[in-house]
């Protein structure tokens, strides 16, 4: 009898150890996206100030000091902020920067972090952005948004060759 409580007790707790890890794995993978989104927008403004002829040395460090989180992320993707309200007029400037986010796959609480908003004006923005373009509560707007990011980034690839 003690053997099969030991065995149960052994396998309850390899049980919670694996889970525990699963998780860790999913927050950890959820992270590396947010920090690639990052990346890639980083990216995005260089190419865009080198197009427009700013030096990356040449902007003052007081200046990126001013900007807020929210600023710098309308800045590193400014093009694809800007396809997504050419392409969607009907979308208000604040719903598209959130559809961006959403297309960008970025996380509930990055999204929270970047405009310093609660997760409840988070959902709220998602519901309204599905209304004013007709999807249904189960769309999922990264899928939705994704093809017209694409598009823009093969854009600008064919600019820069």
């Amino acid at each position: 009898m003690a053997s099969i409580i030991g065995l149960l007790f052994i396998s309850l707790v390899a049980y919670y150890i694996i889970n525990r890890n699963k998780k860790r794995q999913l927050k950890i993978k959820a992270k590396n996206k947010d920090l690639h989104n990052l990346v890639v927008g980083i990216n995005e403004k260089l190419r865009m100030q080198k197009r427009i002829g700013i030096e990356h040395d040449s902007i003052s460090n007081h200046k990126k000091n001013k900007l807020t989180l929210s600023e710098n992320f309308d800045l590193c993707y400014q093009e694809s902020y800007q396809a997504i309200l050419n392409e969607y007029p009907q979308l208000t400037k604040a719903d598209a920067r959130y559809a961006l986010m959403f297309a960008l796959g970025m996380s509930t609480e990055a999204i929270c972090q970047i405009q310093s908003v609660q997760s409840s004006t988070v959902r709220k923005a998602k519901s309204r952005v599905r209304e004013k373009l007709n999807l249904s509560k189960d769309s999922k707007l990264e899928d939705y948004f994704m093809p017209l990011l694409e598009y823009d980034n093969q854009e600008e690839s064919l600019l820069t060759q």
